[in-house]
């Protein structure tokens, strides 16, 4: 039922975050093979790629739920960031201050993009 018709849009939502990275990186790949762009371009990219595939996910999702469209995003938000926490500690990553600040960012980004995607879809006809 409804359960889970929601679940299916979030795993949607989350495949469509994981298949902008994934391209998002392949292209920054192949750019970096081709060209000599500088480093701090590349770590700023490496940040940006995540936020803007989980806004754009989020916004997507956000036009599809009924209400409170920022809890719509901080769920997605925190099923990324679970996924992302378990592979960083499968790959032994290090987890720091900034790690967690940057789960921050990736939640705050999730709420407003499914905040605002809830705002923009179409008005049903019921009046305020």
């Amino acid at each position: 039922g409804e359960f889970m018709k929601q679940i299916i849009n979030y795993l949607k939502a989350l495949g469509l975050t994981f298949s902008i990275i994934l391209i998002a990186a392949l292209t920054l790949a192949i750019f970096c093979y081709y060209t000599n762009i500088d480093n701090g371009f590349i770590s700023f990219l490496k940040l940006a790629i995540p936020i803007i595939s989980i806004f754009v996910s989020s916004f997507i999702l956000g036009k599809k739920a009924n209400k409170k469209g920022f809890i719509e995003g901080l769920k997605i938000a925190l099923l990324f960031i679970a996924i992302v926490f378990i592979i960083s500690l499968l790959v032994k990553a290090k987890l720091g201050l900034n790690t967690f600040l940057y789960y921050l960012l990736i939640a705050l980004t999730s709420m407003l993009g499914a905040s605002i995607g809830i705002n923009k879809k179409e008005k049903r006809t019921n009046p305020k």
